[in-house]
């Protein structure tokens, strides 16, 4: 388990979900994927009359983001899947659980892009980021590639709290530790996130404390939710 200390700048984002309000306060400056790579000219190599069939060839739907059967971690088990911000071009699900004893949060997004070209950028992009501890300040690092993943494929150790509460006064802060993994298949782009704690140790005001779930542990889980989604395209 990871010892869990919690120093951030919180940035306080207000969702409307059952029950009150949720202040994100990580991961926000994460690249959007389906946006066109930095730097990358249109078109590139994977365009050229040279590329071979099987990397110009795309996928031309997403599958259900919520379809996750038994690769469901088994931290996020019994946790209730909340799919309503799909669309046909990105499939998101999330299954999330706070409680003052421990904490899960699960999130699945898939996105297909317009070509190759375009998914590969989202990826460099992710990978660098993730890579870049003056981009995402310090909440991801860590970074391992994942062969025989899809096209290309790799993890990263995340963290970083979730802030929920009826109102700002009352919410509380649940450090959670995990991984990130991302997976490009042709067009096609998957990221799992998975990060969970138990607060088992004294809170300081509304600040929970406890431990976080390991890297190996999240890192294992989440590529395995990867590889069921990468399963499912058609």
């Amino acid at each position: 388990m990871v010892p869990l200390v919690v120093v951030v700048a919180v940035l306080l984002v207000g969702g409307l979900v059952t029950g009150g309000i949720v202040f994100a306060a990580r991961l926000g400056g994460a690249p959007q994927h389906g946006s066109a790579p930095r730097g990358a000219a249109s078109g590139g190599a994977s365009g050229s009359a040279s590329a071979s069939p099987s990397a110009a060839a795309t996928y031309a739907k997403l599958p259900d983001g919520c379809a996750i059967g038994a690769a469901l971690p088994k931290r996020a088990k019994g946790v209730r899947a909340d799919g309503s911000n799909s669309s046909d071009q990105q499939r998101l699900c999330q299954w999330e659980s706070l409680t003052t004893a421990r904490g899960v949060a699960l999130n699945v997004t898939l996105t297909l892009a317009s070509d190759v070209a375009t998914a590969r950028g989202s990826y460099r992009n992710d990978l660098d980021y993730a890579g870049d501890e003056s981009a995402n300040g310090g909440d991801e690092g860590n970074v391992r590639r994942l062969p025989k993943l899809g096209d290309e494929a790799f993890a990263a150790a995340v963290a970083g709290p979730i802030i929920s509460g009826k109102t700002e006064a009352d919410a509380i802060t649940y450090p959670l530790t995990g991984a990130k993994v991302v997976a490009r298949d042709r067009n096609v782009l998957v990221v799992v996130e998975y990060r969970a704690a138990v607060y088992d140790e004294p809170r300081t005001g509304n600040t929970l404390h406890g431990h976080g779930m390991t890297y190996d542990e999240s890192r294992s889980a989440a590529t395995a939710v990867a590889r069921h989604y990468l399963s499912l395209l058609a």
